[in-house]
């Protein structure tokens, strides 16, 4: 038996190294992505005052920061039992919105843009954003732009554009202004226009990429929000499950997590993996992300976006079970995220609140905390905060499970099939093929770990327990 390691992985939020099995015949026997960050964060919070979680969970990861601010002021509701005015809740869900265009544009463009339009053959020097603003500047400066209209849009609802403020227990600590109103509807015309004109060069690039990429496919259960009538739904509470062939297993709500999902450690890793409890049986692997949000929905809510996910399904199948196909659904939620945030920044409701300053979205704390959950759709997928309180209401134990982990098995499973292809190859493609396979995961181990450290990627390659090859970037 062989085994070979890559570390570390790059243009990857963390730091990981991939061990890859062999048997003597070159047969790949596994892989593994083991995170090699201490998950310290759960930790440091106990004790903490429960009201500055959406403060101090949004440092988690300079990435992710809305999402955590946001499921974390929801899990403050839960806690509190209190309701936020709908206003509020529109105000979160732009806000989330907002983090959706600029984190999939970040990754469609700048972390994996230069697979999709280099090509994963080509050279390490030429896979880079760098390259990519020198050999196609009108193309990069497009991408960026939209990365930067998603910034500008989270920075004006979440008060700061890292580290937002606004989320609070029970609602906002802010209303929109006419001015801000209008700036944002602004910015979604132009990004609007930028998706058409991104969309006449990235259409090719994917489908090339699709016809010299490896088959990789994925038999496994797909789990995403739903809104009450299964649409696309990234604010909600409602999940639900989808095998591998389209049929709906289950749904449940957010407080009822720990009946489905199981957390697991391994022993050579800081992440822990979570398998799906279903059918008398704790081992189910399962996906969450942007393909089971396409998976799962019965529309987005934009016929744009309606009509691109159709032209996906055409070609992969419905339910898509190629994580190859993952660039082009962040792509899709890009155009259905924008089509969103014009309809919530017209509602009745949120104009209603205009004007009236923060009184308008406090509500008086009801009762002392003892528990809460929370639940939304991170741009990578699921994202679940559960925090003990005691009668402080100080933090006794929190548990976060972030998308990265949800996504472990699936993402091993796929670097096992990479591996597959690409073993015979140089180093170097070898080192190309498995870290695009990676990347297609979009996978942020800051959130999954609370790392502290640096991040690079290795891989290691073992035969009969004795190391016969090691990549390191």
């Amino acid at each position: 038996m062989a085994k070979v390691t890559i570390e570390p992985v790059t243009r990857i939020e963390g730091h990981a190294r991939i061990t890859i099995d062999k048997d003597d015949a070159d047969n790949i026997l596994g892989a593994h992505l083991e995170v090699l960050e201490l998950r310290g964060f759960e930790k440091l919070v106990e004790g903490m005052e429960v009201d500055k979680m959406p403060l101090v969970t949004a440092r988690i990861c300079g990435v992710c920061p809305v999402a955590h601010h946001i499921v974390s002021s929801k899990t403050l509701d839960t806690c509190y039992q209190i309701e936020p005015p709908p206003g509020a809740r529109i105000y979160r869900h732009m806000l989330l919105l907002g983090h959706y265009i600029h984190s999939h544009a970040l990754s469609l463009f700048a972390l994996c843009g230069p697979d999709i339009f280099m090509g994963v053959e080509a050279p390490p020097e030429q896979r880079s954003i760098v390259y990519m603003s020198k050999d196609a500047p009108d193309l990069a400066r497009k991408a960026l732009r939209l990365r930067t209209v998603g910034q500008l849009i989270t920075e004006t609802l979440g008060g700061r554009g890292i580290h937002p403020v606004t989320s609070v227990a029970g609602g906002v600590a802010k209303s929109l202004t006419t001015e801000e109103k209008n700036k944002i509807l602004t910015w979604i015309n132009e990004a609007e226009g930028l998706t058409k004109e991104l969309a006449e060069a990235i259409r090719p690039a994917l489908r090339n990429l699709e016809e010299k990429s490896p088959k990789y496919k994925l038999d496994i259960y797909s789990v995403a929000h739903v809104d009450k009538d299964g649409n696309w739904d990234i604010y909600g509470d409602h999940l639900t499950v989808m095998d591998a062939n389209g049929k709906k297993v289950v749904d449940f709500t957010a407080d009822r997590y720990m009946d489905y999902f199981e957390e697991r450690t391994f022993n050579d890793s800081y992440m822990k993996n979570v398998t799906l409890k279903l059918n008398n049986s704790s081992n189910n692997t399962f996906w969450v992300g942007p393909l089971s949000r396409l998976n799962n929905a019965a529309s987005m809510g934009s016929e744009r976006a309606d009509n691109e996910r159709e032209s996906l399904f055409s070609r992969f199948g419905n339910p898509v079970n190629s994580p190859i196909a993952l660039h082009e659904a962040r792509f899709i939620e890009i155009i259905a995220a924008l089509e969103k945030l014009k309809t919530l920044l017209s509602d009745p409701i949120l104009e209603e609140s205009t004007g009236k300053g923060i009184s308008a979205w406090r509500h008086e704390i009801k009762n002392k905390p003892g528990a809460g959950i929370g639940s939304i759709e991170a741009p990578r997928g699921v994202l679940i905060h559960h925090y003990d309180v005691d009668e402080e209401a100080k933090v006794k134990s929190a548990n976060l499970i972030v998308a990265t982990q949800n996504n472990y098995l699936a993402i091993d499973d796929t670097l096992g099939q990479a591996a597959q292809v690409y073993l015979a190859s140089s180093d170097k493609q070898l080192l190309n093929g498995i870290e695009h396979a990676l990347r297609l995961f979009d996978p942020c181990l800051a959130c999954a770990t609370h790392r502290l450290g640096d991040m690079p990627l290795e891989i290691l390659v073992n035969q009969n327990g004795k190391r016969i090859r090691q990549i390191r970037t």
